[in-house]
């Protein structure tokens, strides 16, 4: 059996030696399809189908709630106290995001930490590789202690072996170093973005008690007691924040959906799933459409080798063993075409890293390691089995005394309605991939139309933060003399500044009663509760982003003074949902009943009201927005902005040495344009439209060369039938129209069903489309009349060179 396995595999590299030109095209089209295949299951593999780095990683589950089409994941500590002692959990605990700094001789280091409770450790299973976690005493009492990453402690600290039992200064306190974690360990909220230390989360009684249910600030995290499933604990934790909301009914608006649970994987790759499932089906469609292409011209090459296989018969080779002969040059093929694609997969996956959204989570994994492997071998073998298929079966059919007798020219029917069918099939796949390539390219077309509400060209922002003795009073001067001075830089036509900036992911969502917060409302708003968000401006922010001012004033020196009434200004959209149609402008907000962040003014006048922005991306709803002097506020730091003539990035260096020379403890963050945010914000589906154009484009390309291929091999063997034709009186023009129809009658008919499978599929798009529909009689007519316009010209020279036949040389040609 290996001897005879070998004797095949020798005999089929010399066949396939012998036609290099069709050995070639047909490895670099399986070594594509292949390469891009196993490229996108690497992706899929990390980020999709490995586990979390965590013991029983299936049991750790968060809490989250859906709310009008959005996820949100903060809680209160009450409710994080209520699931706890639920018994649905078998450890919890709450979490929360935290800034610090670190003393160095250089100055002010800025540091990415948490803050955990006490079982955070615990429920991941993780043992620090030094020292140890927190003590229930401990965590429960104190937060000047502190374990580190393994990246913090080897890479700042030099990886010192006795750092445990010591103290690290930092900017607001002392915190004595209990532990350090080991090397592998990642954030189970953000994998994406390391922490360098975590100490442990204390809550105030107010936190804790009643009124807290108002304060959503934390998340929370648990491991599933065993017995518990994750359908039986998110029904569970629902029951508990249903009846929690019944019995407080003045909590925050955000809680009147019921929380549930979530698997902490599906957490981290829900937003990822449904598009990377999308490219990894469409890759395989274009691998599937070139294993249609390749067993087509392997179907030609079996009728050019109808004599050599049958005179091998006729001296004693059985059906069998030809069957194998033939099986093992497909195989000896798409292994050649694995071994290539093998090379390019390294080289797919980088690209495939450069242009994929920053968010994937674990994308930074994905590259060659023994699943894939296991994988492009599984794909290898399966592709060589679906190209051998169709000349086995075509082989086994043959009728050897009427091989033998056929004269060169002549064709079978029953070989050119099975390669109909294969281009039908083709045609309706490329179709399929088209209408996806055309929905995505045409949705992000109009989310990038959209008006967010400001401009986003010319400005460059600057993320900075105040990490020296924090006053008040030092920070808002610090912003005002870099404001000044940034306005007088080379080309800057207006500087200001902000502490919550659109599309940087940064956010103060407040919400209250609407008494206490604004007087003479809607009638029928009496009662009911508001949600907002608030940002501090200063200078000329509203020049810089080019958000208009629609009624009133801006803010000026004359809000910024000591003892200055109380000054704000309102989105559109705030305006309206106050007080509808009346004039905003005068209106009292706060007043005697609630300060709503003022920072102890009693109250505040409406002194503007400007347009409406979308705070989170294109594709987020317009956000009701308060606005207030940050001469008024208490700011930790801020966003400093320029509007400029020419390149606003070049600008960068200046704003970093200003800022350092008006103090040296401020830290420059980092430094985007509003072009560059709005880029990220719109990555996730341009990453969808850029891979399904490419493998829309990659399989039109395909369809086009697989409709010329079997029309010019057709034509090749009916060289002798079409001159009797034009020898009888047949004109050009009927020729012509002859060929024509015989390559558009599949592909119409592949038009037809791959219309019918796009509609049918169009469920799988309709979640990652924005302003269009998935099925959009516009994108499908257009896909329709290009692929019929590619396939007529795939038809054209097959057709031209059929009409072009001189009878005397085609019945000569025998």
């Amino acid at each position: 059996m290996i001897s005879q396995l070998m004797q095949d595999i020798r005999y089929a590299v010399r066949s396939l030696g012998r036609s290099p030109g069709f050995s070639v095209v047909s490895v670099l089209i399986l070594a594509l399809g292949i390469g891009a295949t196993t490229a996108l299951f690497s992706v899929v593999n990390a980020v999709l189908l490995t586990p979390l780095p965590y013991p029983e990683s299936d049991r750790l589950a968060m809490a989250e709630r859906i709310e009008a089409g959005s996820l949100r994941t903060i809680a209160s500590y009450p409710e994080f106290l209520d699931w706890h002692d639920s018994g649905v959990f078998a450890q919890s605990a709450a979490v929360v995001g935290r800034s610090f700094f670190l003393d160095t001789d250089e100055g002010p280091a800025p540091l990415v930490g948490r803050r955990v409770t006490e079982e955070f450790f615990g429920l991941l299973r993780v043992r620090p590789r030094l020292g140890r976690d927190f003590l229930p005493d401990e965590a429960r009492t104190r937060d000047d202690v502190a374990v580190l990453s393994h990246a913090f402690w080897a890479n700042r600290l030099g990886g010192d072996p006795d750092i445990v039992g010591r103290d690290l200064r930092l900017r607001d306190r002392v915190v004595h170093v209990v532990g350090v974690l080991p090397e592998d360990f990642v954030d189970p909220i953000d994998p994406a973005r390391p922490r360098d230390l975590y100490i442990p989360l204390i809550a105030s009684a107010e936190e804790r008690g009643p009124g807290g249910r108002n304060s959503q600030w934390i998340q929370v995290l648990g491991r599933l007691r065993d017995g518990i499933t994750l359908e039986q604990g998110a029904s569970q934790i629902r029951a508990i924040s249903e009846r929690a909301l019944r019995e407080h009914k003045g909590s925050d608006p955000r809680s009147l959906a019921p929380f549930t649970l979530r698997a902490l994987i599906d957490h981290h790759v829900a937003g990822a799933r449904p598009a990377l499932w999308m490219v990894f089906g469409s890759v395989g469609c274009v691998l599937l459409i070139g294993c249609v292409n390749v067993s087509n011209l392997m179907g030609a090459r079996l009728a050019a080798r109808g004599h050599e296989l049958a005179v091998r018969a006729a001296v004693g080779a059985s059906g069998r063993r030809l069957a194998a002969q033939l099986m093992t040059e497909s195989l000896v093929l798409s292994s050649a075409g694995a071994a290539v694609a093998l090379v390019l997969v390294l080289w797919t996956v980088d690209l495939i890293r450069e242009v994929s959204p920053a968010d994937i989570p674990r994308i930074g994994q994905a590259g060659l390691d023994l699943r894939v492997f296991g994988f492009a071998l599984f794909v290898s073998v399966v592709s060589g089995l679906l190209l051998g298929l169709l000349p086995v079966l075509r082989g086994s059919r043959q009728d050897l005394l009427a091989v033998l007798k056929q004269t060169r020219g002549a064709g079978g029917t029953s070989m050119a309605r099975s390669r109909g069918w294969l281009l039908a099939g083709e045609v309706a796949l490329t179709c399929v991939l088209m209408v996806g390539a055309m929905l995505s390219l045409t949705s992000l077309r109009r989310l990038l139309a959209v008006d967010p509400g400001f401009r986003t060209d010319h400005v460059l922002s600057v993320d900075l933060s105040y990490a020296g003795d924090w006053q008040p009073e030092a920070v808002r001067s610090f912003f005002d003399n870099l404001i000044h001075r940034a306005g007088d830089f080379p080309g800057v036509v207006a500087a200001g500044a902000v502490d919550n900036l659109p599309y940087s992911g940064s956010w103060s969502q407040y919400s209250t009663t609407v008494e206490g917060f604004a007087e003479g409302v809607l009638p029928e708003l009496r009662g009911k509760t508001i949600e907002y968000q608030q940002a501090a401006v200063g200078g000329d922010y509203f020049r810089v982003m080019g958000i208009p001012l629609e009624a009133g004033r801006t803010f000026d020196r004359r809000d910024d003074a000591p003892g200055a009434p109380g000054a704000v200004m309102i989105s559109a959209s705030l305006a309206r949902a106050l007080w509808g149609d009346q004039d905003p402008l005068g209106r009292r907000l706060g007043g005697e009943r609630g300060q709503f962040g003022l920072h102890g003014r009693p109250g505040a006048s409406v002194i503007g009201v400007v347009g409406s922005v979308r705070q989170f991306g294109p594709d987020s709803p317009v956000e009701r927005t308060l606005y207030r002097p940050m001469a008024q506020g208490e700011p930790w730091g801020g966003t400093l902005l320029v509007r400029t003539e020419n390149d606003p990035a070049t600008l960068a260096p200046l704003i970093r040495q200003a800022a350092r020379d008006l103090d040296g403890a401020v830290l420059f963050r980092r430094a985007l344009t509003m072009e560059d945010l709005l880029r990220a914000r719109t990555a996730p589906p341009r990453f969808l439209a850029v891979l399904l154009g490419c493998f829309g484009g990659a399989a039109l390309l395909l369809a086009a060369l697989g409709v010329y291929g079997v029309l010019a091999y057709s034509v090749s063997q009916r060289t002798r039938e079409i001159g009797v034709r034009v020898a009888l009186g047949a004109r050009q023009r009927s020729v012509l129209g002859m060929v024509i129809r015989q390559g558009m009658a599949p592909a119409v008919a592949g038009i037809a069903v791959g219309l019918a499978g796009a509609a049918a599929l169009s469920g799988l798009l309709r979640g990652l489309l924005y302003g269009v529909s998935a099925t959009d009689p516009l994108a499908y007519g257009a896909v329709a009349l290009v692929l019929a316009a590619v396939a007529l010209a795939a038809c054209w020279t097959p057709a031209r060179r059929a009409a072009r036949v001189d009878p005397m040389v085609a019945l000569r040609c025998d």
